[in-house]
């Protein structure tokens, strides 16, 4: 099936979070969005827009990933703070 026949992909939410265009990701072809470029390879990020009633307001454009799960960006964070707490990860650093 083809990605627009899976439903409404239309960008919809004024605060989807951008990261502006990413190099290499130019041509995605019938990807939903341009991070999700990265979703075969684990790398990519979830959209916390996408699965909310108004969408992502940036559609193809968004550097985030429209292809995770729904609750997926939940689970990664909750999958961090396990990690955290057993001392298997170290906290991210804030850029100074």
């Amino acid at each position: 099936a083809a990605v627009g026949d899976e439903g409404d992909l239309s960008p919809t939410s004024p605060m989807s979070p951008t990261m502006g265009n990413l190099p290499g990701l130019a041509d995605i072809g019938d990807l939903p969005s341009r991070g999700s470029a990265l979703h075969a390879t684990s790398d990519c990020q979830p959209c916390a827009w996408f699965w909310r009633p108004g969408g992502c307001h940036n559609g193809q454009d968004c550097s985030r990933c429209h292809l995770c799960p729904e609750g997926e960006v939940k689970a990664r964070k909750k999958r961090k703070v396990a990690l955290l707490r057993l001392g298997l990860a170290a906290p991210a650093q804030q850029p100074t």
